[in-house]
């Protein structure tokens, strides 16, 4: 995984995690992120269910229409200040929304938002969710994206625990974990199999698109499937020609339990 994609993870990480947590909390919940990583960087926002839609104006005007007043003010906050420091940052005042963020050296800009319902009692509870993070993405943005090697016997209960989450793990041939949590996707092959589901056909779609590259796919209620260049290859077919192959009779039972044909 590269640096680009690696921080792009962590930014969509942080903000899903919130918006899980929010909406147990509070009740169905969007969550937005506006950012500039260092003092150079342009303002970026991620946004994915458009929750700051109808504040273009007053954003705006806070970021572009006075030119860099607000770098310059947060380069004279952040000059001295220990790495890792999160000077609180005012709230951006916008109509319907809570805010929380924060200036840092070694993360110049952020301002998280999300939705003020208006059956709060208090939204101080909201703003220690989008405080948190703050905190996560000041650190993880700038920790190295270092492989895992699998030849290390402490790193196995690591990896482990990255195969439950949802997502392809990225293994190369140094035996290092490179990513994971990793979407894979290509152009629609003509031999998808929509009974198998997302998982078997991003596969076949992603081998598809990049060749030299191994996907083994592992369903709960299928074999494991082994995919190379958008081909099933795995170690034993899945059907004989009849003319030179009779199967024996199994139960059903056996069937089920994984027997071979």
């Amino acid at each position: 995984m590269n640096d680009a994609s690696y921080k792009k993870l962590c930014i969509a990480n942080i903000l899903n995690g919130v918006t899980e947590g929010l909406s147990k909390y509070s009740g169905p919940t969007r969550v937005a992120l506006i950012f500039a990583a260092s003092p150079e960087d342009p303002v970026s926002i991620f946004d994915p269910q458009g929750l700051l839609r109808g504040h273009e104006s007053k954003l705006e005007d806070i970021f572009f229409a006075n030119g860099d007043q607000w770098r310059s003010r947060i380069k004279e906050n952040i000059l001295s200040q220990p790495q890792n420091f999160l000077i609180p940052e005012n709230d951006l005042e916008l109509s319907g929304l809570i805010a929380y963020g924060g200036s840092a050296s070694d993360f110049f800009y952020q301002m998280w938002f999300t939705e003020h319902h208006p059956d709060m009692c208090s939204i101080c509870p909201t703003e220690r969710w989008l405080e948190q993070a703050s905190s996560l993405l000041v650190h993880d943005y700038n920790t190295p994206n270092a492989p895992i090697s699998l030849l290390e016997p402490q790193n196995i209960d690591l990896v482990c625990s990255l195969l439950r989450i949802d997502g392809a793990i990225h293994l190369a041939s140094d035996a290092r974990i490179h990513g994971f949590g990793c979407l894979l996707d290509g152009n629609t092959v003509t031999w998808e199999n929509m009974a198998r589901g997302a998982r078997y056909n991003s596969a076949l779609r992603f081998s598809a698109a990049n060749r030299r590259i191994i996907v083994v796919v592992v369903s709960a209620d299928r074999p494991v499937s082994i995919i190379y260049n958008g081909i099933e290859i795995n170690a034993f077919r899945q059907w004989q020609p009849v003319y030179h192959y009779t199967p024996e009779l199994l139960s059903l039972k056996q069937y089920l339990n994984g027997a071979l044909l």
